[in-house]
């Protein structure tokens, strides 16, 4: 009997969309509160990019269409 993880995905270059790191971490044991500690950094990363595309679409959104209102963007931005 083989007590490992196997992964069936394949390695690609970029972002994933979601992350099961955590996961695989809590499955190999980790104490929880690594996770804990694991868990809010990758919440405040996530935040982080968040924001920082956002500030990159409106910059985008500026530079093609001239200054725009926020309301324009937000409409856009759906």
């Amino acid at each position: 009997m083989f007590d490992g993880v196997v992964f069936l995905y394949q390695l690609e270059n970029g972002q994933a969309a979601s992350s099961y790191g955590l996961n695989v971490a809590s499955l190999a044991g980790l104490p929880p509160d690594i996770l804990k500690v694991a868990h809010t950094m990758s919440t405040q990363l996530e935040k982080e990019m968040v924001t920082r595309l956002s500030k990159d679409t409106v910059q985008t959104l500026t530079r093609l269409l001239g200054p725009i209102s926020q309301t324009t963007i937000s409409h856009l931005c759906l």
